[in-house]
């Protein structure tokens, strides 16, 4: 007992000098550990396709547009002599019935398809008829306003309104529809987007491409982030790939995030990449952009990453809301060499993800469920998705005719 009563004083007294040491050298004890569970995690070893989801179930781009290989002779030297002339433009519709000889022939010089008269109680809407099978459709089977009896000026309305950033219950209130009505527009809305821009964005040949994601929440995923990952091109502004996932930003994301940007670009297009520092891009990059080789008395194949691939990161350090320390730091490639490219495209030769924290900027402007504590937040995956695309092809569209004017 006496022994415990001569040992007290000098347990407190350590107790006491242990929490003086901890609130003066908190800050710098933290750092510290931290950066230890940062080397012993980071780990440079490159990843090979192997590692990637996709590449291991050969993910690819979906078909849009595509015509049959083999053409039949065209209707006009076939037909016979009688039957009604072509007095409607056809160009880009076709005849989706599997059976007909004219399956998916979009050429209005090659198909059978003829107009058939109007039909529509809002407005006017132009029907087709295929000669070869019989079959009947209007000209709005394959867009976003099949079925729907709402006057097109509205649903443009709607649309457009969705494309500024303004949210669907404040749509729905000022036109006077459900909200649900409103949703299904822009879902419809962003679909057939998709597909456009699976129709045209594909075989890019991009020299600079910034990567970065954004964090959102979703309705349906109450408690869990969800992580925009984005992808853009410095020079002409293009979007390659937007895609969304729910939870922690983890490499198997990645991957499938940097499988999509591969499968946009062209054969052999290897552009330069920056980002922050986020350590699956690199894992994601190297699983790409390489070749399977056999080295000298080796038994199986090893992956080697390109050597033209470049890619550096910009790794900003903040403490709460201030930015304290920025550096840069090369992860594939030289800084020679990225420092070249960069100057060779027009920028400054340092490492920065300005444009993609720029359009990160615009995407909050444009999508009303990305703006910060926001109520409009999206009820799916799928309807964010749909109000992204929509976004995407309107801001393209705004692009491409301000560059024509």
């Amino acid at each position: 007992m006496s022994l415990l009563r001569e040992a007290l004083p000098w347990l407190l007294l350590m107790i006491l000098v242990s929490r003086l040491i901890w609130k003066r050298y908190k800050k710098p004890i933290k750092a510290s550990v931290e950066e230890q569970k940062a080397k012993r995690s980071w780990s440079l070893n490159p990843k090979s396709p192997n590692d990637c989801p996709a590449c291991v179930e050969e993910v690819t781009l979906r078909k849009v547009n595509v015509e049959p290989r083999e053409l039949p002779p065209p209707w006009e030297s076939c037909k016979g002599v009688g039957g009604p002339n072509k007095m409607v433009e056809t160009e880009g519709h076709c005849c989706d019935n599997p059976d007909c000889r004219y399956f998916l022939i979009r050429d209005a010089h090659w198909q059978a398809l003829v107009g058939n008269g109007v039909r529509g109680e809002t407005d006017t809407i132009q029907r087709l008829l295929c000669q070869a099978c019989g079959n009947r459709f209007t000209v709005r089977r394959d867009t976003a306003l099949r079925h729907l009896k709402t006057a097109p000026e509205r649903i443009e309305l709607a649309l457009n309104l969705t494309a500024e950033g303004v949210s669907t219950a404040v749509i729905a209130r000022v036109l006077g529809h459900c909200e649900e009505t409103i949703a299904e527009w822009v879902a419809r809305a962003g679909r057939h987007a998709s597909l456009l821009h699976d129709a045209y964005f594909h075989d890019l040949d991009l020299a600079y491409v910034q990567v970065d994601e954004l964090q959102t929440k979703v309705r349906a995923h109450p408690g869990e982030k969800a992580w925009l990952w984005v992808a853009i091109d410095p020079q002409t502004k293009i979007v390659p790939t937007l895609t969304l996932t729910i939870g922690g930003r983890k490499t198997i994301h990645a991957m499938d995030f940097i499988h999509e940007v591969v499968l946009r670009l062209a054969e052999g297009c290897i552009p330069l990449f920056t980002s922050d520092g986020l350590r699956q891009y690199f894992w994601a990059l190297t699983a790409h952009f390489g070749r399977w080789t056999l080295p000298p008395r080796a038994q199986v194949l090893h992956w080697e990453v390109d050597e033209q691939l470049q890619y550096g990161q910009l790794i900003k350090k903040r403490k709460g809301c201030k930015l304290q320390t920025i550096k840069t730091q090369i992860m594939c490639g030289s800084r020679q060499e990225t420092v070249d490219t960069l100057e060779a495209l027009g920028y400054s030769s340092t490492i920065n993800t300005s444009y993609i924290e720029r359009f990160n900027l615009t995407l909050r402007h444009l999508v009303a469920s990305l703006v910060r504590r926001t109520s409009a937040l999206a009820q799916t995956e799928e309807k964010m998705m749909g109000h992204l695309e929509w976004s995407r092809v309107s801001r393209t569209a705004r692009i491409v005719y301000k560059s024509s004017v």
